[in-house]
């Protein structure tokens, strides 16, 4: 998705293979608008959501379910997965693009916090 409307409901997410056994870690999401601003940050640590633990073979799906709340703008967006002591596994940087269109009846402001719900799926 490309386009999205304020107030609507999106998920973000990002799947990962794990090359060695991986007992701690974090998953994370930055999102900048088009002048390189951070505008949005957050990561399982920060919500206090624990990822499973991750054997050498297994895939992991970090899912994060947002009510989309930025202004209407141009906006990329950076996943990353860290190790538990914060030195990063894998990052993928500005892996996704996207504009957030105004939808009439909305607030045209940003109110930045995107009050996600994040989920681990394993395979």
């Amino acid at each position: 998705v490309t386009g999205v409307q304020i107030g609507e409901k999106y998920q973000f997410f990002i799947t990962g293979f794990a090359h060695e056994d991986i007992e701690l870690y974090s998953v994370g999401l930055l999102i900048l608008n088009r002048n390189g601003v951070e505008v949005y940050a957050t990561n399982s640590s920060i919500e206090g959501v624990t990822p499973p633990p991750l054997k050498r073979g297994e895939i992991v799906t970090w899912t994060l379910d947002v009510n989309m709340h930025l202004a209407n703008w141009e906006f990329v967006a950076t996943f990353g997965f860290a190790h538990d002591d914060a030195n990063m596994i894998d990052v993928l940087y500005n892996f996704h693009g996207f504009k957030v269109e105004f939808k009439p009846g909305t607030s045209p402001n940003s109110m930045v916090d995107l009050s996600g719900h994040h989920r681990f799926t394993k395979k």
